[in-house]
């Protein structure tokens, strides 16, 4: 590369060997070839390398072969000379940057440290637990120590008054006075007592251990952990059986094998899970919506037809009372014509009939006469 083309890649730094010649450029060290004693967030002494060192005080996190860091970045006893300036300036082996550099992001430095503290407590809580495990506390010790003492003591055939004197010597407020004159009633008691401390020594090993778990973020719940049967998972995502999402995992674990991210806390089984919900709920509502569509369609056909059978139907209404009509018309006519015929006739006969009941009369008349 031209040297009159070198440049300076920390961020914001803007000198170029075209315009700052003064000044001069330096290589990053050869991958991590040497180390370097660098004190953590925790105060302890680790060894770091200088290439790390140097791409993590410049903010340059994939540094390329013609990356260069110019000597505005460096002290005057980071050279060889004690920083007389020569021709040619040649950096000490073990130097780092440190002056001008860029002002790294300031949340990421604190979930850098948050980080760092969850792997000393977790590493901490886990020291605890292994020494817990190995040495058996001082006061259930003593608690155990106690009972094999009553318990030799019952089994030696001593008396009551005995028995009582080793309990209220030595274990007064562990364990409670025996108040059973008899010998059974006292190994009952004992032997109760025993059970009671083995007990709650099993729940404060079982409390502590969850403690720890809880502290150290082991104790994490699945999504998938709910889904009991092939039922419940095929309601929720489509899939028929646990074996098809087992493939379905297999498979896809071979795209993140690369892609591991320790910040990310939903393992890959929980991931095809969800992404099925999503994507079963989606297309069966868009199935219910195109079926929904040929519904309405339907529905309006249907209401076609069903308005024009009603409308067919008050057309032959409106017939019918029309034909009705007209022969109750003509019915009322005939009627009318046949009552005026009878009464024409009664008419006519009315004359006929009063002659006949005078010719009556007068022949009744004239035989009365007779008579």
């Amino acid at each position: 590369m031209n040297k009159t083309r070198l440049y300076c890649a920390v961020p914001d730094c803007k000198s170029k060997a075209s315009v700052n010649v003064d000044l001069s450029y330096h290589r990053f060290p050869l991958s991590d070839k040497y180390n370097e004693n660098v004190t953590n967030y925790f105060g302890d002494v680790e060894k770091v390398g200088l290439y790390s060192q140097w791409k993590k005080v410049t903010n340059i996190p994939n540094p390329g072969p013609n990356d260069r860091i110019c000597s505005q970045h460096f002290t005057a006893a980071d050279y060889c000379g004690n920083g007389v300036r020569n021709q040619r300036r040649r950096l000490k082996y073990n130097a780092i940057p440190s002056l001008h550099l860029p002002i790294i992001n300031k949340e990421r430095n604190e979930r850098n440290e948050k980080r760092h503290a969850r792997v000393e407590m977790r590493a901490l809580n886990a020291q605890k637990k292994r020494r817990y495990d190995n040495n058996v506390p001082e006061p259930m010790q003593k608690d155990i120590e106690i009972s094999e003492s009553v318990q030799s003591t019952i089994e030696a055939g001593e008396d009551f008054e005995m028995v009582q004197m080793v309990i209220e010597g030595n274990a007064a407020n562990i364990l409670p006075k025996v108040s059973i004159s008899e010998d059974v009633g006292v190994q009952a008691t004992i032997e109760n007592d025993s059970r009671d401390v083995e007990v709650q020594a099993t729940i404060e090993n079982d409390a502590r251990d969850f403690e720890i778990r809880v502290q150290s973020g082991e104790l994490v719940y699945k999504f998938t952990d709910f889904i009991k049967n092939d039922a419940q998972l095929s309601t929720m995502t489509g899939i028929e059986n646990f074996e098809i999402l087992t493939c379905i995992e297999n498979l896809t674990s071979v795209l993140y094998i690369s892609k591991n991210d320790s910040r990310v806390r939903m393992c890959l089984r929980d991931k095809i899970v969800m992404t099925f919900i999503k994507l079963y709920d989606t297309t069966e509502h868009q199935a219910v919506d195109a079926a929904g569509g040929a519904v309405d369609d339907d529905a309006d056909d249907e209401d076609g037809k069903l308005k024009r059978r009603v409308g067919d139907a008050e057309a032959g209404d409106a017939r019918r009372s029309g034909d009705t009509g007209r022969a109750g018309e003509a019915e009322a006519g005939d009627a009318e014509v046949g009552d005026a015929e009878r009464v024409g006739n009664a008419e006519r006969r009315r004359p006929r009939l009063i002659v006949i009941n005078h010719y009556r009369l007068g022949h009744t008349s004239n035989l009365g006469g007779g008579l």
